[in-house]
């Protein structure tokens, strides 16, 4: 469904508990096992926090990205446009455009670099690109 974030297109599937809470200038999601996609929508952007299951990522406004949380507690982000920081106890770090970060059961961190076209390819993040065109 969607989250009501001014400025800011958010959409969670879950398929446990999803909790969003709303502060001055950023809204907190958490996400069990499914994904958020993050992205601008009319009018000032809100940044968006997600916490995964090992890390937290925080969306900056205006930037696009995708969280999944998967069932056996690892999780990734992909970051279509702009930049997001990863948060975790062991430290993190700015993730730009183009950036995948895989945060494994144990919380280790792998980072890899993607094309536009291998981001646009990727079911989840194609689906929401086109959900996010009809509005």
């Amino acid at each position: 469904g969607m989250v009501d974030v001014p400025g800011t297109i958010v959409r969670v599937r879950s398929e446990g508990e999803v909790s969003a809470t709303a502060g001055d200038a950023i809204v907190e999601i958490a996400v069990d096992r499914g994904w958020t996609w993050v992205s601008p929508g009319d009018g000032p952007a809100t940044a968006v926090r997600v916490e995964l299951p090992h890390a937290s990522v925080r969306i900056a406004a205006g930037a696009t990205a995708l969280a999944v949380a998967e069932v056996d507690g690892s999780a990734f982000v992909i970051v279509a446009d702009g930049s997001v920081d990863l948060e975790r106890i062991e430290g993190g770090g700015t993730l730009t455009r183009g950036t995948v970060a895989m945060v494994d059961a144990a919380g280790e961190v792998n980072l890899d670099q993607a094309s536009d076209a291998e981001i646009e390819g990727d079911p989840l993040v194609a689906e929401n690109l086109a959900l996010d065109a009809e509005l």
